[in-house]
């Protein structure tokens, strides 16, 4: 936005030279992203335009905290129904689109729902090994996710608002995501493409912090991306006239 690029640090230096280049960009901002597994600045910041922010847009970046604090807050007796509904959401995605649904999904589905339970009895008492790494990795996630908070404010003025994620441990020591990442959505004027959160405590506050900025939420069923350590941005492209405005008068093509 404003001319500016935003990329992680597992991109190449050569990559970086290249885009700095072009004629249109006034400056790349290199935000850390090696403590992550899958790598891509785009599943823990997006960019939502919006008329309540004096820039025309505010930046959107992962909470673990967040993630942990809503989980934690969800009473015992409503947990089985958070849960089933990560089930669920796999099921409704197996319905969609059988083709690419497979077996390997069905097992990677399992894992998150059993990681899931695993974390909640962690922050309520119930300690076990497994339950302090998935702790450890959203701390460690939460430190990284905060810093890129730091450097975005201390590059530019835009509003920032955090949205909820989990993270486990993943391979080669890095983090992975626990749950779909919320910010690796597809940004079309006010209507939000978002990733299936699977928890309905953090659909339901993803929804109250978007809503607020005027744009309309829609969730997609995900589980495959997911799966696959992507989402929903990863596997669509949105081409954009480079001289309109964030909300401007000209069509998106």
């Amino acid at each position: 936005p404003d001319s500016k690029l935003l990329v992680g640090n597992t991109m190449t230096e050569e990559m970086q030279t290249y885009l700095r280049t072009f004629e249109n960009v006034e400056k790349v901002i290199v935000l850390n992203t090696n403590w992550y597994y899958f790598g891509h600045l785009d599943t823990t910041l997006a960019i939502v335009p919006t008329r309540k922010s004096p820039c025309g847009y505010v930046f959107a970046v992962a909470s673990a905290r967040l993630g942990i604090d809503l989980l934690r807050a969800v009473p015992q007796d409503e947990l089985k129904g958070e849960l089933v509904s990560v089930l669920q959401s796999l099921f409704k995605f197996r319905k969609i689109c059988p083709e690419a649904f497979g077996k390997t999904d069905a097992v990677l589905g399992m894992k998150t729902f059993e990681q899931l339970a695993l974390l909640y009895r962690q922050l309520h008492g119930f300690e076990s090994k497994k339950g302090q790494k998935i702790i450890a990795a959203c701390e460690e996630a939460d430190k990284r996710l905060n810093d890129i908070v730091r450097e975005l404010s201390q590059n530019s003025n835009v509003p920032i608002v955090r949205i909820p994620a989990l993270y486990t441990d993943g391979p080669y020591g890095l983090v992975a995501d626990l749950t779909p990442a919320l910010a690796n959505m597809v940004v079309i004027d006010e209507d939000l493409i978002v990733p299936d959160g699977l928890l309905p405590a953090f659909t339901s506050h993803t929804s109250k912090v978007f809503q607020e900025l005027g744009s309309k939420v829609h969730y997609l069923p995900s589980a495959t991306f997911h799966n696959l350590r992507g989402q929903i941005h990863c596997a669509t492209i949105t081409l954009r006239d480079l001289d309109a405005k964030v909300r401007g008068d000209k069509p998106h093509k």
